[in-house]
């Protein structure tokens, strides 16, 4: 259970049990942190690891799985155990730095970049802004109040309802936030991301405006659909979970359904979602496509993992670029192509992430200021 823990694989109930079992005893509590050493996992991964050439033969494995793969063919979903598994031990253990590091590549442990954390900024309806951190804050509406718990924005309601006032709430570069409006339905806002939405739902519809990305845990009402403007498309929810990515510097909308069913539509055409599909709305063309995918891929980011398979270096640089808040240049337009497969904790130091992708041979980075230089 405790591997299964560094895996980040345990569902509530299995989270519960150790959380019990370490409180059982202080011998437990001494195995579980002796277990997560970096000590042990030094001495652990050398059962694994003999030596140079064993280190080189594993890297190779990895290495072709990701930039020495032909991005046109899709395998397995090897990223589950190459980056889930053996990642892990490998950051755990100190070992991957000096996994395949020649002597002239440079180490990049003075990264600046800190990974980002709980913060937005709420937009009253009278354009008020009002910082939104750890702190407790409480507001009054017109029939109810908003409040905000650690990380976390509530809107509650208490009596009679008046006309539709709005909110937005924007989450800037290197911020997440979450959301729980008046219907209880909860909305976890990526960096980059804003909603605006009315403080309580009066009329026939629960209807909200998103610009970036979001997670949804829409509380059904067969008498009240949920739904989701975008901008040249809509999302028609009656109660269920799912995640839309639509930022404004990208050229298309995914909507990525994990349970209970939507409609997304985009013009005349409306397209109906099962679980593990997704739909993705070309701006230019306006078409849509629909695929089943893996939700994690999409959606991972709401518990605390940046999943990418098989993507750019492009487009992997940017997402990480909005949660550790850096730029990046490339001295090489060629560099923004080349594949890489990751699956990392968003509270993962920068610099091991940039160092597990330079040790592949194919790019080098600099870092100036704040800026990411990719040769």
């Amino acid at each position: 259970m405790i591997f299964r823990y560094l895996r980040d694989r345990l569902n509530e109930e299995e989270s519960r049990e150790l959380e019990r079992w370490r409180a059982a005893s202080e011998a437990h509590e001494l195995l579980f942190r002796r277990l997560l050493s970096s000590a042990h996992w030094q001495r652990s991964i050398g059962r694994f690891v003999k030596n140079e050439s064993d280190t080189q033969s594993e890297w190779e494995i990895i290495r072709q799985r990701t930039v020495g793969r032909d991005r046109g063919k899709r395998t397995i979903r090897w990223y589950r155990y190459a980056a889930a598994i053996f990642l892990p031990l490998l950051i755990a253990s100190g070992y991957f730095i000096k996994l395949s590091r020649t002597p002239q590549e440079k180490t990049l442990v003075s990264v600046p970049f800190i990974p980002g954390k709980s913060y937005a900024v709420l937009e009253l309806a009278d354009g008020t802004s009002i910082d939104l951190g750890e702190t407790a804050v409480r507001g009054q509406i017109q029939g109810g109040h908003w409040e905000v718990r650690s990380d976390s924005l509530k809107y509650c309601e208490e009596g009679v309802k008046g006309g539709e006032e709005y909110h937005t709430l924007k989450v800037p570069r290197g911020g997440e936030y979450t959301l729980v409006l008046a219907d209880g339905s909860k909305v976890f806002l990526n960096a980059e991301s804003s909603l605006k939405y009315p403080v309580l739902f009066s009329g026939d519809l629960r209807k909200v405006k998103l610009e970036g990305e979001a997670y949804f845990e829409v509380k059904r009402n067969p008498e009240k659909p949920f739904v989701v403007d975008i901008g040249g498309m809509q999302v028609n929810v009656l109660g269920t979970t799912f995640g839309i990515r639509a930022y404004a510097d990208e050229r298309e909308i995914r909507t990525t359904l994990v349970s209970g069913r939507v409609n997304v539509s985009a013009g005349k055409q409306v397209y109906e979602l099962k679980p593990s599909e997704q739909a993705v709305f070309d701006k230019q063309t306006e078409a849509v496509k629909v695929a089943a995918v893996d939700t994690e891929l999409f959606v991972g980011w709401k518990d605390g993992r940046l999943v990418f398979d098989n993507c750019s270096l492009e487009r992997i640089l940017k997402d990480l670029g909005r949660w550790y808040s850096f730029e990046v240049f490339y001295a090489t337009s060629a560099a923004k192509e080349i594949p890489f497969s990751l699956n990392i904790r968003k509270h993962e130091k920068f610099a091991q992430v940039l160092e597990l992708m330079q040790s592949t041979g194919k790019i080098q980075f600099e870092i100036n200021k704040n800026t990411v230089i990719v040769r």
